[in-house]
């Protein structure tokens, strides 16, 4: 039985590499005979002793400055083939980086709340992002993922209106950002502890100095009330470009907070 010919199948060479073996034999023929020529070139150019004595002062002038010339044009042309393939990249001045130092580009969840969005048939929750500098947050990007490990996703509709208007974050203002439907983040953290009911989320609005037994049970029950409650994590992946030209990631996270039981003195 004859072994079936060998199928063709395509090389794929390695970013910023050339495979040698998928080079055409033509092509590298074609850079041989190029080499070769420019050598003979170079070598015919070269004068016999006796052509050289009889060349004269000026006659060996108008040869050196010929061979300079023909070896700059030479190294021209190697500089413009390959320079930038060894190009530097530029180095900031002092002053750059000073001025990048003094203004570092800060964003933070400010708080996180559930809120009824135009565009959606249910509440969703969503967190407030805060650029606390001085200096302008562009193309913000959010990711969330649930305690258990879960990516929280929001409806095509309420992504493509949130990316509309997420493309940058001026200093001091905020940036509304949906999370995931209501019904869904209680899914997700109900699958770890059924029947919790959410009360808050970490970091809320305004806390004070309240404790959250102040909270659950109020200032003036608050002694002898009981409950039990648990806190649930959502991790938050935040990234950000600033106008200096680079790239800002950060690992987050926000709580909710839920109450496994309702209070009871």
């Amino acid at each position: 039985m004859t072994a079936p010919p060998n199928e063709d199948k395509p090389r794929i060479a390695s970013a910023g590499t050339t495979d040698s073996s998928t080079a055409p034999a033509a092509d590298r023929s074609k850079t041989t005979s190029a080499t070769t020529f420019i050598w003979s070139f170079v070598v015919s150019l070269l004068p016999s002793k006796s052509e050289w004595l009889n060349k004269g002062g000026e006659g060996r002038l108008k040869f050196v400055v010929l061979v300079v010339t023909i070896f700059g044009g030479i190294v021209s042309g190697i500089v413009w083939l390959v320079g930038p393939a060894f190009s530097v990249a530029e180095v900031p001045s002092p002053s750059e980086i000073l001025i990048v130092d003094q203004h570092p580009t800060r964003v933070i969840i400010d708080r996180v709340e559930v809120s009824r969005l135009s565009d959606a048939s249910e509440e969703y929750v969503v967190a407030w992002l805060k650029n606390v500098s001085d200096v302008t947050a562009i193309n913000v990007e959010a990711e969330f993922m649930s305690a258990g490990g879960d990516a929280l996703t929001v409806g095509e509709n309420i992504s493509n209106a949130w990316r509309l208007g997420r493309l940058s974050i001026p200093p001091g203002e905020e940036l509304l950002v949906p999370i995931a439907p209501l019904s869904e983040y209680l899914r997700l953290a109900q699958n770890i502890y059924p029947h919790a009911r959410l009360f808050e989320f970490s970091p809320p609005e305004s806390l004070g100095g309240f404790t959250l037994r102040d909270r659950v049970c109020g200032l003036a029950d608050s002694f002898g009330c009981d409950f039990a409650s648990r806190s649930i994590p959502t991790a938050v992946t935040l990234e950000y470009g600033t106008v200096f030209g680079g790239t800002v990631e950060i690992s987050t996270f926000f709580s909710g907070i839920f109450l496994l039981s309702e209070p009871s003195e």
